[in-house]
């Protein structure tokens, strides 16, 4: 097991990242979506930390609200706790329509 805290230049954006096996169990600490920018530098550095140690599945906690933007993910409930396992392929676009950052 590895985990890693990331933090934005800007401070305002931070997530971590524990690895077991090939799954990456990611925790959104804080993110301002209006500063987009320093985000996506910041999560371009943990998919490197992923994909460094060969991730292939992202686990973390939801919020049942948030349920619908994770459309190709799998949902597991454990102990009243909603969690959403999504390939890693994937999880970029629905990690950003989560927090409401426009695609173009």
């Amino acid at each position: 097991m590895t985990s890693q805290q990331f933090t934005s230049i800007d401070k305002l954006h931070s997530f971590g990242i524990t690895i077991l096996e090939d799954t990456a169990y990611f925790a959104l600490r804080s993110v301002e979506p209006s500063q987009y920018k320093t985000f996506l530098l910041l999560l371009k550095k943990g998919f490197e930390y992923m994909k460094m140690h060969n991730v292939k599945f992202v686990k973390q906690q939801i919020n049942t609200e948030d349920k619908d933007s994770f459309k190709k993910s799998i949902f597991i409930e454990e102990n009243n706790i909603l969690i959403v396992k999504t390939n890693i392929d994937d999880f970029l676009f629905e990690l950003c329509d989560a927090i409401g950052m426009h695609r173009l």
